[in-house]
């Protein structure tokens, strides 16, 4: 997980990690919505609801 202060521009490195780590988001969404047999916005509805937070 990357934690940076939105003020602050990243490093090299950071930046980097936020390019896989959203890479991966991506892949993670395209695969769901790829097996469901609900529409994407529903899906995403769906887990917006899941939120831990």
């Amino acid at each position: 997980m990357l934690d940076t202060l939105l003020n602050r521009r990243l490093s090299d490195a950071e930046c980097t990690a936020f390019h896989a780590a959203y890479e991966k988001f991506i892949d993670l969404l395209h695969g769901l919505t790829a097996q469901s047999c609900k529409s994407p916005l529903d899906l995403l509805h769906e887990l917006a609801r899941l939120n831990p937070a």
